[in-house]
């Protein structure tokens, strides 16, 4: 029985040994993210690094690489970003779903919902032309949300996660 315990044990190292040796290593945060030209663009080359194997869902724990990934492209892009979350805000797993295995039905969810937003009906796009029409459409809401707002201040600032209030420690 103590050698048969003690052989599954060094089949256990083996095998432990032989999925470091032939593991995948990943690539360096830098190398991974490399801001392109554009939004599309950007998120098209980290379709790569963030995609999951097909059929696999894109639930429970995100390891921490894939989540250094997605805080470099909110900081890149952090309008985009934040479009997609305002798209798909009603469900988690949909957000996690964009960016790791997103499906044509992601894709549709969120082009009516922005589309609908400005009052139009959602036309059909090539999923090729996804991002870059999805990008088209928010940034019109966007203008579209905020035209009253520019012409009582003049300048808007778009910021992210930051309290620009007055602190009660001052």
């Amino acid at each position: 029985m103590k050698n048969a315990l003690g052989m599954l044990f060094v089949l256990f190292l083996e095998l432990c040994l032989a999925g470091a040796i032939f593991a995948k290593p990943r690539p360096d945060l830098a190398e991974a993210f490399q801001k392109q030209a554009d939004w599309p663009a950007t998120v098209n080359e980290l379709k790569k690094f963030l995609q999951i194997k097909p059929g696999q869902r894109a639930t429970g724990k995100i390891d921490q690489w894939r989540m250094d990934l997605l805080k470099k492209l909110s900081i890149h892009h952090p309008l985009e970003f934040d479009w997609v979350e305002q798209d798909l805000h009603d469900n988690l797993n949909h957000i996690r779903d964009f960016y790791f295995c997103r499906t044509p039905e992601i894709e549709r969810r969120m082009l009516d919902k922005v589309f609908g937003d400005l009052g139009r009906k959602c036309p059909e796009v090539p999923r090729e032309e996804f991002l870059a029409t999805h990008r088209k459409a928010a940034s019109e809401r966007r203008e579209k949300r905020l035209a009253r707002l520019k012409e009582l201040c003049g300048k808007i600032v778009f910021t992210r996660h930051f309290n620009l209030g007055c602190s009660h420690y001052a």
